[in-house]
């Protein structure tokens, strides 16, 4: 069928038409262009032609696009324009970006500031004081069998005594992986054996000795870990720095399959020649060893050091003390500097004694003073005996300016400030721990920041070493309920052995006799109970409520010695121990009323002690 001839008038209003649509298209393309390509800066306060640019592309989108005008954000601004400085940072995976050059070069960087920088060493000193404690870590079994829970408890307080490969006790452990962690930024810990000869009980003594297998803890350093030389074409396929992966295939809710790649082991290498032997390198299933390091990314692989931030800073505080410690050199050096009219003394008197000294004055035609190098020595050395120290004696017209040692200046000091506090917050410590400054912050500023580190502790405790301290609990008491006689008699019956409390290192505190007036006064009133209070204490429920009962009665066993009276049937009840905590909770409340009213008529406008 033919299409209907138009008219004349009829064409050219079709070809204006199609070319306005071209040409609104093509402004519209033009003003989305000008505005992704224009910064806010130059729209608002650029050339004339910048801000023309911008109006007209506005009015343009609000005509006919109003859609595509968003609001500028500038931290989102793709493009510089001179008035900030480059952010060197591309998009990817964790993978590529914490990949084997960058986690071995923070790991070198970071293990010299480890020998090397004194502020590290105390960062490191206070968090492991608080996230690893400063004993064996307190195991609380929750096992309904409470002999059993007993037994289990002092088995394993038996067998972390020499947890390690070589013996070394579990505490030790945990202290040398907490730092290797925090440097290196991972560290493996592998589950394995060793021979040793252990003790056979029947009842309560030593039957016989026998040799067997005892399970033991091996800490692996984390540059040890790495790609063999004879797998390095697969890696970054079924390997990545060191950790191998497996394809497996999943089934997702709707039914649907897909592959991925799960971890299923790491490659150590075992001896020094590990780079051209490949026989050197051991395979470590995942089931037999845990890579402790702190996830900052989704699907990271391998750690990078906890300090990753602050690497920088301690860097440029190392430069800036090495340049203050060189002006202080120089200014501490230059004692006097001596200058007389004509660069030495030449005066009737004095050219006996430099010439005895063997110091020669010689005059010019003018009968002015010739001074040579070697008579600035030698006057110098005359200058010594009077003046002492270090002298710098000038010719004719030369002038130094002596300057006192005033280094370094409060700016100065204050950018050491600045960059301690720096180094502190990247590590997430307590600058009044780390490096405790000379002007203090007020009571609240100061428990604000406690609270903060503590909770700080807490996290990382329960995020890396608490997993770690239940897998030596299933390991070892696995162990011992099959070899133990003590906990064999309950292989059958108990099957909640694997249930335990880890308890937290203590608390920071920074009023320790007014937080424990706090938590007694709330165990009294029943609002917390004695397994909390005991976790902040570092100990367990069971060992306080042993010793309250043990104090008591030596107490009534010493009065009734004291009296003459028979010691067979000493009975402590229940509510004594109550009683004896009550006591405590009422002279700590006292004497905290007694201070704090001390405080305030001492100094009114003093922030109160339980501020």
């Amino acid at each position: 069928m033919k299409r209907p001839a138009q008219g004349l008038t009829g064409f050219v209003a079709n070809h204006v038409s199609r070319f306005t649509d071209w040409r609104n298209t093509r402004n519209e393309r033009r003003s989305l262009a000008t505005l992704a390509t224009i910064s806010p800066t130059a729209a608002l306060n650029g050339s004339r032609s910048d801000r023309r640019s911008a109006r007209a592309a506005i009015r343009t989108l609000a005509k006919r696009r109003p859609d595509a005008i968003r609001n500028w954000y500038e931290a989102g601004f793709p493009f510089l324009d001179g008035t900030r400085s480059g952010v060197p940072s591309i998009i990817q995976d964790a993978r590529y970006d914490q990949n084997l050059v960058t986690r071995r070069e923070m790991l070198r960087r970071m293990r010299y500031w480890s020998q090397n920088s004194g502020i590290y060493k105390s960062t490191l000193d206070v968090r492991r004081q608080y996230v690893i404690g400063t004993h064996a870590p307190v195991i609380t079994s929750l096992s309904k069998n409470t002999a059993f829970a007993e037994i289990a408890e002092t088995v394993f307080e038996e067998m972390i005594k020499t947890a390690g490969l070589d013996g070394e006790p579990l505490y030790q452990l945990l202290a040398v992986a907490f730092d290797a962690k925090k440097r290196d930024g991972d560290v493996l810990s592998i589950d394995t054996s060793i021979k040793a000869k252990i003790p056979i009980r029947q009842g309560t003594k030593y039957a016989a000795v026998i040799e067997k297998s005892v399970p033991r803890i091996q800490l692996v350093e984390g540059h040890r870990l790495e790609t063999p030389p004879n797998r390095w074409n697969e890696e970054g396929l079924t390997i990545v720095d060191g950790v191998q992966f497996k394809q497996v295939e999943q089934t997702l809710p709707n039914g649907a399959k897909r592959t991925a790649m799960v971890r299923i082991g790491y490659w150590v290498k075992d001896a020094f020649n590990g780079f051209t032997d490949d026989e050197a390198y051991s395979f470590i299933p995942v089931e037999h060893s845990q890579l402790i390091f702190s996830a900052t990314r989704i699907n990271q692989i391998r750690g990078l050091s906890d300090f990753y931030a602050g690497e920088v800073t301690l860097a440029l505080l190392e430069d800036l003390l090495k340049l203050e410690m060189r002006a202080q050199e120089v200014q501490s050096n230059l004692s006097v500097f001596i200058t007389n009219g004509a660069g030495q003394i030449v005066d009737q008197k004095t050219q006996a004694y430099v010439g005895a000294i063997g110091i020669k004055l010689a005059k010019d035609d003018a009968g002015k003073p010739v001074v040579t190098t070697n008579d600035i020595e030698k006057a110098k050395e005359v200058y010594s005996k009077v003046w002492g120290g270090n002298q710098f004696v000038g010719r004719t017209g030369d002038t130094v300016e002596f300057l006192a040692p005033n280094r370094p200046s409060e700016a100065t000091q204050a950018l050491f400030e600045y960059l301690i506090n720096l180094w502190c917050a990247a590590s997430e410590s307590s600058r009044t721990l780390v490096f405790p400054k000379s002007s203090k912050g007020q009571g609240t500023e100061v428990r604000g920041e406690f609270d903060k580190f503590n909770t700080s502790c807490i996290g990382e405790f329960n995020l890396n070493w608490k997993p770690l301290i239940h897998r030596v609990w299933k390991y070892f008491i696995g162990w011992a309920l099959q070899n133990d006689e003590r906990l064999a008699k309950f292989k059958e019956s108990v099957d909640d052995w694997e249930r335990i409390e880890v308890s937290p290192p203590r608390s920071v505190l920074v009023d320790a006799g007014y937080d424990s007036a706090a938590q007694l006064a709330e165990l009294a009133a029943g609002v917390t109970n004695l397994h909390f209070v005991a976790q902040r204490l570092g100990t367990t429920a069971k060992r306080l409520i042993k010793l309250a009962v043990q104090d008591i009665y030596e107490l009534k066993k010493a009065c009734l010695i004291a009296s003459g009276q028979p010691t067979d049937n000493i009975e402590v009840k229940p509510e004594e121990v109550r009683q004896s905590l009550a006591d405590v909770v009422k002279n700590l409340a006292a004497m905290k009323t007694a201070e704090a009213a001390k405080t305030a008529a001492t100094n009114p406008k003093e922030e109160p002690a339980n501020a």
